[in-house]
């Protein structure tokens, strides 16, 4: 069963990978807005497949793991909690006052400022983090030795 599926999965990412290159030698030597709306609309759902595929098996390795062993399957929502508590922290600190745009007519809802907010102290928090993090490893491998 497995090799099968190996097999499959193999032939099916060779298939995409020249799709993919039919796409992007047309697209060099054609460049008509028909072949860049093709490009555009393929890699759109190139995109909703592999996030689709990826919440999937990331749901049925979850349950897989719940059903195994609970305790272990708990302990991996750590991540997940933790990444929510960073977004509803910048979230928080997102202000949402509308803001006065001299090139643009369109004013928006107070809420998509909020979440503009958000994304924009959601990217500083994460950026934070990451460099902490680093900074942590090597501090922590350079004590350790």
């Amino acid at each position: 069963m497995s090799d099968s599926l190996a097999k499959i999965t193999s032939i099916l990412l060779w298939v995409l990978m020249a799709v993919s290159a039919v796409f992007a030698i047309m697209l060099f030597i054609d460049g008509s807005d028909t072949w860049i709306s093709n490009s555009i609309k393929f890699s759109y759902i190139l995109t909703i497949a592999a996030a689709a595929f990826a919440v999937i098996f990331g749901v049925a390795s979850f349950v897989m793991k719940l059903i195994s062993n609970p305790k272990k399957a708990i302990i991996t929502l750590l991540p997940i909690l933790g990444f929510l508590a960073v977004v509803l922290l910048a979230y928080n600190l997102a202000s949402g006052d509308i803001m006065e745009i001299a090139s643009l007519d369109e004013v928006f809802e107070e809420s998509t400022y909020k979440w503009s907010g958000t994304g924009i102290y959601l990217t500083y928090l994460l950026l934070i983090l990451a460099v902490a993090s680093i900074i942590f490893v090597e501090v922590f491998k350079f004590f350790k030795k």
